[in-house]
């Protein structure tokens, strides 16, 4: 397949699957080994993270700079600050230390399948135990929990937004505010991520040697991504998970066939 349709196609999965909780990494792998991409698949995944990143830059912008005034003022927000930083810490010490295990022995067809499944039968059941809380009544504890199920989007099939939206509505959040700190927590651990792994020379000679096709990916992961935000928040204010979590049982059951025929 041309390296520039494969470019169009990655980007275009990465940006409707990274903040919709079906897991972009399983659809990445999924569509990386029927395309046989000729791309290094560490390098591209790091720039379409890098187009995702940049949507949720955009899309929070206001809120961001807010932020950021309040800090300076010593304002309220200083406690959503304590919230991300706790919410944060468990996914920086897993990455640090399981991250190579996670790209090597983990990126298996088997290993999606199962955790579509199980993270579909939490959707269920965070469904009908979300409630009304907002990210603003939200406690340390609250933040080291939803982090700690950050950490389970190491595992592909999981998807960070499913584990962090899931443990947010268990605990009593509506489903649009348990996407909204989801998205909040993702800028730092995104931003960490990428600056780790670009830290790799091979990494940035990949990009280098295939720039333009790196960059169309980057553009379209952009563009989507920052759409599906605005789309998940709103429908996730008038509706439950269920029909994510259907989506994920059927491409288990899909791939399942697939795997065994």
């Amino acid at each position: 397949m041309n390296e520039l349709i494969q470019a169009i196609i990655l980007g275009i999965v990465q940006g409707i699957t990274e903040f919709i909780p079906v897991s972009s990494s399983a659809h990445l792998i999924i569509a990386e080994y029927y395309m046989d991409s000729g791309f290094t698949s560490l390098a591209y995944d790091v720039i379409l993270h890098l187009g995702t990143l940049l949507s949720l830059l955009v899309y929070f912008r206001n809120e961001i700079l807010r932020f950021i005034k309040s800090l300076l003022r010593g304002g309220r927000d200083s406690k959503l600050l304590v919230l991300l930083v706790v919410a944060t810490i468990p996914a920086v010490l897993a990455g640090y230390f399981f991250q190579d295990v996670v790209e090597t022995a983990l990126r298996s067809l088997w290993v999606i399948v199962v955790m579509l499944v199980l993270v579909a039968i939490l959707m269920f059941v965070a469904d009908r135990r979300s409630g009304v809380r907002k990210v603003k009544d939200l406690t340390t504890k609250d933040a080291l929990i939803i982090g700690i199920a950050q950490v389970l989007a190491l595992i592909p099939g999981t998807s960070r937004a499913g584990s962090t939206i899931v443990a947010g509505s268990l605990l009593g959040m509506n489903n649009a505010e348990s996407a909204r700190f989801s998205f909040y927590m993702a800028i730092p651990v995104l931003s960490g991520a990428n600056v780790r792994v670009l830290g790799d020379s091979a990494v940035r000679a990949d990009m280098a040697n295939d720039f333009v096709y790196f960059a169309v990916g980057f553009v379209i992961a952009f563009v989507i991504a920052y759409f599906v935000i605005r789309f998940l928040l709103s429908y996730l204010s008038t509706h439950k998970l269920a029909v994510f979590a259907w989506y994920r049982i059927v491409l288990a059951a899909v791939l399942t066939v697939i795997l065994v025929v």
